[in-house]
Order: C-alpha cells, then sequence, then structure tokens
C-alpha cells in the first residue's frame, strides 16, 4: 500500500495527540506521505489555548492543570519534553510542579487537606490494566489520605470490641494487627486486596461494622467509636442524621465505593459504562452511602471539577448528573494518583503543554495550516464516505511560508500582525474574532480538500460544541450521529483571574483555615459559590510575566465555574448572542466580587478593594470600578469549541467511539466528546482518544499502549 495523506481537523489536545502517536515511529514516511493539522485562528490547544496579553500576561480559558490520575497524557508530555528539549534534562519535571494542597470553603471556614505523596510512579501506570489494579491503587490512595486528616491510630480494634469480628470474618492478617492501630490494619488489608481477590469481601465487611449503611445492627460498635474518637457526645443516638467527622465520612465513601465495585465488577462483572445509565449519587446511596457522604468535598470534586450539572445551572443540588461509571473511573484515578494529586503548570497551558507538543510536532515533519476554519464536511454521493471538507482562509502570511505562531516563544493574545497579508485589518478586530463563530470577518475565500485527492484519511478532532455547524450531513445521514449531538451534552463556562498589589498571606487566605496553607503549594480548591465555585492561586506565574518592577503583582488568582444556558447549542444565527454572554459574564464576576471573595481572601470580607486590582501597563486610567475590573480577565466560553462535554448519567452509550468510525469510510473520530474509556470532559479523555485513533490508523490493536482504557 503505497503511503497516506492524512488530514487533521482542529488543533486541541486530542488531534495533537494523533499526530504525536503517528510520527513516533522515526520512519513513519514509510506509511503517510503527509499529516496535516488545519486549525482555525493562529493558536493551538483548543480548551487549553494560551494567550499573552499586555505585560506578558498569561491569559487562560480557565483553571487548567493536569490530575495525578492522567496516566497516559503524562507519560506522553515527559517524553515530548525529553524530545523536545534533549539538551535540558529534568525538562518535564520543571515543567510540571507536583502539588499537594486542596481546599474546600465552608461558609468562612477553609478546610484545608495536604496530600501524602502517591505511591505509584510514572513508570508503573502500565501496570494498570484491569479495574482491579485500579481499585486496589486507589484504595491505598484513599488511607493515604485518611492519614493526612489525622485519623488517630488509637484507640485499637480490641478496645471497640471489633477484634473478635476480626477474627470471626477470617481476616488474612496477622493477629498482632488486631491490638494494632486500625488504619495499619486497613492498610494491611489494602496490599492483599492486590495481591488476593479475597481480601476485598472480609475488608468490607469490617468497614461496614464502622460506617456501613444499617449503623443500628453494629450500634455499639459504631457508638463506642465516635464516642471515643470525640465526634459526637455520648447521649447522640447513632442515626444517619448525625453529623459526622469527615474522616469518618471519608471511610464511609470508601465503604460505599468498595461495595458497589465487589457488587458490580466482581460478582456482577459489570463494565464502567454499564453502569453510566445510573446517576452517581443514587449508585453510592444504594451501596451504602449516607445521605451526608453524599454532601463531602471528596464526593462532591468530580462533579464540581466535571461541571456536571444538568443545563449548567449548578444552584440546585438536584441537578447534579453523572454516569456512575464515568464517576467511579474518575474517582477511582483521583484516588490512585501518580506521584502527585495535581500537577500544576510552570507557565501557563499553551507555553507549558502546547508549545513543546508542537516544536516535536514540527521537527517530526508534521504540517500546521493556521487560519483554515472548517465550515463543513461533505458526504459522497453514496453516503458511505467524507467526499469533501469546505474551509474557509481567514489570513495568509506575507512570506508564502508557513505561519510561525510563537513570538518570543510564547502565544500570543492576538495574531501577528507582521507576518500576514491581513494583518492590518486583523488588527482592528476584536482579539477573538479569527476564533469565532459569530464572525462577520470574510476576507479569505473557501476552498475545499478532496478525498482521494487531498487526504486519504481524515479525523475529525473539533470538538462535540461545533459538530452541529460542521457536520450537518453526517448527523442527517446517521441515526448514531443524531444521537449523539442529542444526548451528548455540552455547556458553556466562565472563568475570571484577577491580579492584586497584594500577596495572597496579606489579602487573608491563611484566616479560617484549620491549619496553614503551604505558601510553595498553589492550592486547587472549591466550595466557594456559583457562578465561581472553583478557585486556585497561581501567584507563581507572575514571575514568568513581564511586569514593570514598580507595578508587578504580588498575588493572582483564577476562579471558573460552568454557567446556565438556556441553548443546548450555540446560537450562531444571534448575532447579539457573544456580547450577550460577556455582560453576564462581567455581571457574575461583579456579583461574586461583592458577595463570595470574602469568604476565601478575607480581607475582602466587608466588601471588595478594586483599587487592589493591578492594571496592566499602558491601560488607561479606570474612572470605576467596572472599568478596572474590565481590565483583568473576564472570559465567557460560549464558542461552539469551547463549550464543555459533560458525562450525564444515561449518555455514555451514546457517544461514538474513538478511532476509525464504522459508518463512514476512512474518517477517524477524537475529541473528549467520543468513547474513549474514560469519558468525560478533560485533557486526559482527549488523550486518550487521540492515542485510540493513531493506533486504528496504525493499523495495531485498538487500544495498543492506552492505559485504563476498558471498552464498553
Amino acid at each position: 500500500m503505497s503511503p497516506r495523506k492524512v488530514v487533521i481537523l482542529g488543533g486541541g489536545m486530542a488531534a495533537l495527540t494523533t499526530a504525536w502517536r503517528l510520527t513516533n515511529d522515526p520512519h513513519w514516511k514509510d506509511q503517510f506521505e503527509s499529516i496535516t493539522v488545519h486549525q482555525m485562528g493562529w493558536r493551538l490547544g483548543g480548551k487549553c489555548a494560551t494567550g499573552r496579553g499586555p505585560a506578558g500576561r498569561i491569559e487562560e480559558h480557565g483553571i487548567h492543570l493536569f490530575g495525578g490520575g492522567y496516566y497516559n497524557t503524562l507519560a506522553m508530555m515527559r517524553d515530548v519534553c525529553d524530545e523536545a528539549y534533549p539538551g535540558t534534562p529534568g525538562e518535564f519535571a520543571h515543567r510540571f510542579e507536583r502539588q499537594y494542597t486542596s481546599i474546600d470553603v465552608q461558609g468562612r471556614h477553609k478546610s484545608v487537606s495536604v496530600l501524602a505523596p502517591g505511591a505509584l510512579a510514572l513508570d508503573d501506570v502500565s501496570t494498570l490494566n484491569s479495574p482491579h489494579e485500579l481499585f486496589a491503587c486507589a484504595i491505598a490512595g484513599l488511607l493515604a489520605q485518611l492519614r493526612t486528616k489525622q485519623a488517630p491510630g488509637q484507640p485499637l480494634l480490641e478496645h471497640f470490641g471489633l477484634g473478635g469480628m476480626v477474627t470471626l470474618l477470617g481476616l488474612p492478617v496477622a493477629q498482632s494487627l488486631v491490638t494494632g492501630a486500625w488504619l495499619d490494619l486497613l492498610q494491611a488489608l489494602s496490599e492483599q486486596i492486590r495481591a488476593r481477590s479475597d481480601a476485598l469481601p472480609t475488608t468490607l465487611a469490617l468497614l461496614e461494622a464502622i460506617v456501613g449503611p444499617d449503623r443500628t445492627r453494629n450500634a455499639a460498635h459504631f457508638f463506642s467509636l465516635v464516642t471515643a474518637l470525640g465526634l459526637l457526645p455520648a447521649e447522640h443516638a447513632v442515626s444517619s442524621a448525625q453529623p459526622l467527622g469527615p474522616w469518618l465520612g471519608l471511610l464511609n465513601f470508601a465503604y460505599a465505593i468498595g461495595k458497589g465495585y465487589y457488587e458490580d465488577f466482581v460478582q456482577g462483572q459489570q463494565t464502567f459504562s454499564a453502569l453510566d445509565g445510573d446517576n452517581y449519587a443514587d449508585w453510592l446511596h444504594r451501596h451504602g452511602a449516607w445521605d451526608s457522604t453524599l454532601e463531602l468535598d471528596i464526593t462532591l470534586a468530580p462533579i464540581r471539577i466535571l461541571y456536571q450539572y444538568r443545563g449548567g445551572d449548578a444552584s440546585v443540588a438536584a441537578n447534579r448528573s453523572m454516569g456512575a461509571g464515568a464517576y467511579l473511573h474518575w474517582t477511582l484515578r483521583t484516588l490512585a494518583y501518580v506521584e502527585s494529586p495535581f500537577w500544576f503548570f510552570v507557565e501557563g497551558s499553551g507555553d507549558t503543554v502546547i508549545t513543546p507538543l508542537y516544536k516535536v510536532l514540527v521537527q517530526r515533519g508534521v504540517r500546521f495550516e493556521f487560519f483554515h476554519k472548517v465550515e463543513s464536511l461533505q458526504l459522497s454521493a453514496d453516503g458511505r464516505r467524507v467526499a469533501q471538507v469546505t474551509l474557509r482562509q481567514q489570513a495568509t502570511t506575507r512570506s508564502g511560508q508557513p505561519y510561525d505562531p510563537l513570538e518570543h516563544g510564547h502565544w500570543p493574545a492576538k495574531p501577528r500582525r507582521t507576518e500576514l497579508v491581513e494583518g492590518d485589518d486583523i488588527a482592528l478586530l476584536p482579539a477573538d474574532e479569527l476564533e469565532s463563530y459569530w464572525s462577520t470577518y470574510r476576507a479569505g475565500e473557501t476552498f475545499t480538500l478532496d478525498q482521494g485527492r487531498d487526504f486519504d484519511e481524515l479525523v475529525l478532532a473539533i470538538s462535540l460544541g461545533a459538530l452541529p455547524l460542521i457536520c450537518a450531513e453526517l448527523i442527517a445521514h446517521d441515526p448514531a450521529w443524531r444521537d449523539m449531538v442529542a444526548q451528548v451534552k455540552t455547556v458553556e463556562t466562565q472563568s475570571l483571574q484577577l491580579w492584586f498589589d497584594q500577596s495572597s498571606d496579606a489579602l487573608g487566605i491563611q484566616q479560617h483555615a484549620d491549619r496553614p496553607i503551604p505558601i510553595d503549594d498553589t492550592g486547587l480548591g472549591s466550595g466557594l459559590a456559583t457562578p465561581y465555585d472553583g478557585f486556585s492561586d497561581f501567584s507563581s506565574l507572575i514571575a514568568f510575566e513581564h511586569w514593570p518592577a514598580a507595578s508587578r503583582p504580588q498575588a493572582l488568582w483564577y476562579f471558573s465555574d460552568v454557567t446556565t444556558t438556556d441553548h443546548e447549542t450555540s446560537p450562531v444565527g444571534d448575532p447579539a448572542y457573544p456580547q450577550r454572554r460577556r455582560n453576564d459574564a462581567f455581571a457574575n464576576a461583579k456579583q461574586f466580587l461583592a458577595r463570595d471573595i470574602g469568604r476565601l481572601l478575607d480581607s475582602f470580607s466587608a466588601g471588595f478593594d478594586h483599587q487592589r486590582l493591578v492594571s496592566p501597563p499602558g491601560s488607561p486610567p479606570p474612572a470605576s470600578d467596572d472599568e478596572r475590573l474590565a481590565q483583568q480577565v473576564v472570559r465567557a466560553n460560549f464558542q461552539p469549541s469551547d463549550r464543555y462535554v459533560q458525562a450525564l448519567a444515561g449518555s455514555t452509550r451514546f457517544r461514538l467511539e474513538a478511532g476509525r468510525s464504522p459508518r463512514f469510510a476512512k474518517l477517524s473520530l477524537a475529541g473528549d466528546w467520543t468513547y474513549n474509556g474514560l469519558n468525560v470532559g478533560c485533557v486526559e479523555a482527549a488523550v486518550m482518544s487521540g492515542l485510540l485513533a493513531a493506533n486504528d490508523l496504525l493499523g495495531r490493536p485498538h487500544a495498543d499502549a492506552v492505559v485504563c482504557y476498558f471498552g464498553r
């Protein structure tokens, strides 16, 4: 077979990963004549795209980091950094900083968790080739978290009258552990879970004695436990309505996860995707989670982080929805983290992640065509293949050579004016005009790519929100495509970046915290309130910006959240919609500063002081608080390809498989909207989809070298 031409539509992580895997073999041109990435606008990264604004400000779509369960992504980026910077050993460790602190805000109280280093090394993730391996690592990770909660090793199990139960159950542990610290007992059991499948049910039996759903049956044991630990007054009855210490709730959470895993996976032989018809809360409750456990930070973390609210409305608890299988898979990965729970980017996501990927791909010979906006995919007359792709040329280079997107090694917030024939005209447009589906700028002409002439293989790696606009023929022709765009939902998000003239400590971050927040650990948090539930201190990024010394900010905070919208798809026919959504985001930011930020930064508890905000140099002096806020970054993510892909209960079965399409010849799919094994909206899911798509094109087994891919 002669070498094939591959065209990749889209420039996000799924597209870049596909190109990376296809070119990993130095002899890749034996299989492929060319690989070309077509990208709208002037930059790569999709939702991870970064722009450098005034003073070199790092301007993001929102809060971005890698979780410790991003096994495929972390492994890929280590290889990418080694190749992109061969003369700089340890570049991966420099670019991706391990972070351990999380903050949960409840009222004005801040619950601070400094999590333990993970026992799982990046070199070991390839051993996680079954749900059981993943589950065992997750239990070990949860126990490490329990220890960081300072759960006491004393009193002893024997003191609670549980020693006889351990013997009765025949738990496979040394007798000395019966009279030792109970966390040590659970640690020993977690190790045996991985080695012996029969250790799991006995471990669950022990947990049930402490935190099982039927606490009246084991009331004596439970009552003595919580009383001895000072968690409940002695006169209180043991009932599901009682408040619980956070670490005891963690045990109940672990019990529900473990019981659900045992009954559905070990006994029921289910898969993650088979559980996705159930909502996560119903599944947890059915397997023994208390009502109070469902409100714990660890329980809600996937819902908050992954924006799992129907209609984007996070203000109503009933809107929380996530397929139980996707929830369980995500949670197990979160607990079984590689080395650290969070991996922060030393600079912006574009600089840290996308730049080295781009450099490696260019060095390998991948061609990038910027300013190519996909307008439609057309089917052949028989409807069996994509025959043609129509694109619009948004801009052309003066030199006739490929566009160089980097400016001093960074992605600028606007196209590089001097490189483009249309540069002067584009400079007069809004910064995001060439990334907008509402754009009325029509300088360039449309052109087509034809199957058989311009490409042999087509990879569609544009995000789900844009597919109704560019894939109308495919959707009309195929019921599975119609079901996917109808049932796999997307929502809009919003973000806020604030630069302050005082340090985070001076702004009051340490106030009302139950333990000191490490100054060298960025911290990731949630629990504020709609419209900005998630937050993180990114003050370390200021060192990589280019502020004058006299006006250099001292703190930088990011906030993000989902936002309510009445539109399930982007109403591109409404020309007023973009400004309306920007106005909504600005109003939400004002409300947040007036009402909620004081719960996090205590110096604002009596009201927000806009004078603390640092405007970029060259900005006109703000005449009002609104003008000063407008000089920060207030972003509404309403563009179709920016819409966040959800994993609502019941939706997984409608996802189309990543890789070769069985419905249209020579078409492959990649993106976090596909069935990729993780099936949630995140970089890891996008990376997995790209690996799967590349495997199919290479003729390899579908899941070859894709860690923790579990099929339907």
